[in-house]
């Protein structure tokens, strides 16, 4: 399923979707777990990962991030990158601190 705009149901399938937009030419996908966006509860990497193995582009997800470990998930899964919001805001993560180990912790 699929929320337009987080706020109206659609039956579409997201890896249909991803898969659809590619053939006609999208160069990369943006990912956004919406119902774990903002929670702080950790992403689905499992289900974004099966996404990413799926189409045929980068992805870059969102949604749930709440820790180093989370980014680490997520660079497993596959995506090309990860947009956190609420961990940096909030002082759970620091980029400096990111940055730094990402060469160790990210790979």
């Amino acid at each position: 399923m699929i929320l337009d705009g987080w706020t109206v149901l659609s039956a579409a399938d997201p890896i249909s979707l991803g898969k659809m937009l590619a053939a006609r030419g999208i160069c990369r996908i943006v990912y956004t777990d919406i119902a774990r966006d903002g929670t702080l509860a950790g992403p689905d990497a499992p289900t974004i990962g099966a996404f990413v193995r799926a189409v045929a582009v980068p992805v870059i997800a969102a949604g749930g991030v709440a820790s180093e470990a989370d980014l680490t998930a997520l660079a497993r899964a596959g995506v090309e990158g990860v947009i956190v919001g609420r961990a940096l805001y909030e002082g759970r993560m620091h980029l400096s601190k990111v940055l730094r180990g990402r060469d160790k912790s990210l790979t």
